[in-house]
């Protein structure tokens, strides 16, 4: 059987067989392999991968640390009882080393299989700790599509078909911490926010706003949720988005690169005196596949890497000069281009229609690079590269954009 036919047969079977998300088809693109920022397909056909699988796959594609680790712990053990049974080694190792460089006094994992689990978990805590019902998330924000935390996204779209959902939940603009003071009252259990609006299009708030946020939370004695899902583990050139404001939150979400895309996991991660009000009634929280020991082991090794070549400090230096590339292709277009946003590798930019930005996708596609749009900015596209892109790869992507652009009109 050729590739051509495969690739075909493969598309028919996907649509018979495969949940299809959304009304349109998918891509004819069967991504089977990957190698640093580099995908192909069967037949070789190379794309630089310039989203790593939405913010998951930090240290690039079949990264020789994340393949090791898989293969040694699932020579080992896989799955164990999952939390208030037994000890996991790969659990306890990996929570500690996430302790050592977690915020403040963040120091008390619950592991899990994904972001939106781990909001779940989170938004129970946070109602578990302060007996309060009332949470408070943002305009334009998303936190998953769960029950739970599609009450705090905002886009309608999401909340609207599965309603009702949880009740006492407010939104309030971002990046404006007189709203938050004005939203809160006696009930309020916590505010959820994102460091880095994401599917808003890598919206970055001022640099007063968090410390505003965390006075305004302590004052009031309102949890403060920090949703680093796609924020986290150096994606914006810290090792977690709050350290570009010096703040701590009380709980704090994570997912996507926690394992490099290794395998599916998530976690939220607070103070012992928080996490412990799990403690009554037993188990009040848990999972049965949570702390599972393949997906812990390769977490540890994730971290270690990340730590090891100074990812966090690498995304802060290569961030800077991609932004800088892609404000002189603003300059060289600016008929096209009206913002380039984000920290670090998480960028952002926010075209004039999206027109524009649906041609530009599709012509990045044409000329062997990946890039997609945002869910709550329909003219703004993610630029969210493996962090151990290199300059040389940057001016290659930022040459190809270039010759995208030459041919919107």
């Amino acid at each position: 059987m050729s590739d051509d036919i495969c690739i075909e047969e493969l598309i028919k079977k996907d649509a018979m067989f495969v949940a299809q998300l959304s009304p349109g088809q998918k891509r004819a693109f069967v991504m089977e392999e990957g190698q640093g920022i580099y995908v192909r397909d069967p037949t070789g056909k190379e794309f630089i991968d310039c989203t790593a699988g939405i913010s998951v796959n930090n240290l690039g594609h079949s990264h020789p640390k994340i393949v090791e680790a898989i293969k040694i712990q699932s020579g080992k053990i896989l799955h164990t009882y999952p939390f208030g049974n037994f000890i996991s080694r790969p659990q306890v190792e990996f929570a500690e080393l996430l302790a050592k460089v977690s915020p403040g006094r963040l120091s008390r994992s619950f592991f899990c299989n994904s972001g939106t689990e781990a909001v779940e978990g989170a938004l129970k805590l946070a109602r578990k700790f302060t007996m309060k019902k009332w949470f408070i998330s943002c305009e334009k924000a998303f936190h998953g599509r769960t029950f739970g935390s599609a009450s705090v996204t905002w886009k309608e779209i999401y909340r609207k078909p599965f309603e009702p959902l949880l009740p006492a939940c407010k939104f309030i603009p971002y990046a404006d911490a007189d709203a938050l003071e004005q939203a809160i009252t006696d009930d309020t259990a916590a505010f959820i926010v994102e460091p880095v609006q994401g599917e808003a299009g890598f919206i970055v708030p001022p640099d007063d706003y968090f410390p505003k946020v965390r006075e305004v939370c302590d004052r009031h004695g309102v949890l403060l949720i920090l949703d680093e899902v796609q924020t986290g583990f150096g994606r914006t050139g810290k090792m977690f988005a709050c350290e570009h404001w010096n703040v701590t939150p009380d709980i704090m979400t994570l997912g996507k690169a926690i394992t490099c895309g290794g395998v599916p996991m998530g976690a939220f991660i607070s103070t012992p005196e928080i996490m412990d009000s799990f403690r009554w009634p037993p188990l009040s929280h848990c999972t049965t596949y949570g702390g599972h020991a393949l997906a812990c082991a390769v977490a540890k090794a994730a971290l270690e890497t990340t730590i090891a070549e100074r990812l966090p400090e690498k995304a802060a230096e290569r961030g800077a000069y991609f932004k800088k590339k892609l404000e002189e292709l603003q300059e060289e277009f600016p008929n096209l281009i009206r913002q380039i946003r984000g920290l670090g590798l998480m960028l952002g930019v926010a075209f004039r229609d999206t027109g524009v930005a649906d041609a530009f996708v599709n012509g990045c596609f044409e000329k062997g690079v990946i890039v997609i749009w945002t869910i709550n900015s329909a003219n703004a596209i993610r630029i969210s590269p493996a962090l151990i892109i290199t300059k040389e790869q940057i001016d290659e992507i930022v040459l190809r954009f270039r010759e995208v652009l030459k041919g919107i009109r």
